[in-house]
């Protein structure tokens, strides 16, 4: 590689030497027999540097004093120059650092929240969460209800005895009845269960008293405090019944037309009622839930076999007749599933469901 000056070249293609600062020169490949070609040669200043890249031509830099001394760096045909605005590069190196601070800000406002909601107790955990009927509640709200209503003009202080459980800063000793007369109560039971605000159960107890011929329904504010236990919330108040659909008609369900898981279903049910474990044993699936009922019966019919809204319950329709002669007509509801051949997983209820 070699720069010349421009004005140089001789007709037959012999260069002559690019000495002087600030001249124009042309640079390239000289050749093994000491000729050189301008052809495809990159022209420069001297001070100055240019290049090329593609075919055989390599870049050149020309300094300050002459060509004479120029120093040349082979360059490879691959190689390309890219662009990159500094505020990409910098937004590209400070990412990594950004996202582990906003992970330890979520994580600090994580902590901030439990520690103002402190720790939550099992009971506590178990009372808000829970989505079935609350037993204890309920029985609670019953006796409450019991007292309540049970009073005796000529010995009042057997009623303050019987609501003195139920005292608190909210509800006195009388729970704000003023009695007159005498009044029993001969049944009580939990009806309905709501909660008012997402905060206090309502329970609503139908009670049968001496006063009157149909239930009373009493409903009572029960609530529960951190820690689990129970209190009423507040004075109670006479309401109606739970609503009820005499019109009510089951939806259509489709037969079960498989011989053989009609079959199953029947030998179920009948060992079922029959008091009958082992045999009813060979047609549960391994880890079923059942206990036997506590009296037999003996099964005279199957009515109807259907699907009960899915392909994993069957619903089977039996009359069956009791210890004492009485006909019942029966509906029980029968998990299934296949492996080999049908099993039943369940009948009517989980024993062991709370």
């Amino acid at each position: 590689m070699a720069c010349f000056p421009q004005r140089a070249w001789s007709a037959s293609g012999t260069p002559a030497t690019c000495a002087r600062a600030s001249e124009s020169c042309i640079c390239g490949h000289v050749d093994g027999r000491g000729a050189a070609s301008p052809s495809g040669w990159t022209a420069a200043n001297v001070g100055t540097t240019s290049s090329r890249v593609g075919g055989d031509q390599t870049g050149v830099a020309c300094v300050v004093g002459g060509c004479d001394g120029v120093q040349f760096r082979a360059m490879s045909d691959a190689t390309r120059i890219t662009h990159v605005p500094l505020r990409r590069a910098r937004l590209a190196g400070t990412a990594p650092r950004l996202a582990m601070y906003a992970l330890i800000a979520v994580l600090c406002v994580s902590g901030l929240g439990s520690i103002i909601r402190g720790h939550r107790t099992i009971n506590e955990t178990f009372v808000h969460q829970a989505s079935g009927f609350d037993l204890a509640a309920a029985a609670y709200a019953t006796e409450f209800a019991r007292a309540y209503l049970t009073y005796q003009s000529g010995r009042p202080n057997v009623r303050t005895e019987a609501l003195s459980q139920f005292v608190n800063a909210t509800v006195d000793s009388e729970a704000g009845v003023a009695t007159e007369g005498t009044q029993t109560v001969s049944w009580a039971e939990p009806v309905q269960e709501q909660t008012v605000a997402g905060l206090v159960k309502i329970i609503t107890v139908a009670v049968q008293t001496s006063s009157t011929a149909a239930p009373q329904y009493l409903a009572v504010p029960v609530d529960r405090n951190g820690h689990g236990a129970l209190a009423i919330a507040d004075e109670p108040s006479f309401v109606g019944p739970p609503t009820i659909d005499n019109a009510y008609s089951a939806p259509n369900r489709q037969p079960v037309t498989n011989p053989s898981l009609t079959a199953m279903v029947t030998r179920v049910v009948t060992n079922y009622l029959s008091d009958d474990p082992q045999d009813l044993q060979a047609d549960l699936i391994a880890g079923s839930q059942v206990t036997l009922p506590t009296v037999a019966m003996a099964v005279q019919h199957v009515t109807n076999v259907t699907w009960l809204r899915s392909l994993r319950v069957v619903e089977v329709d039996v009359t069956a007749r009791g210890h004492a002669g009485a006909t019942f007509s029966l509906a029980y509801f029968i998990g299934v599933v296949l492996r080999e051949r049908w099993y039943a997983t369940s009948i009517s209820i989980n024993p062991a469901s709370t």
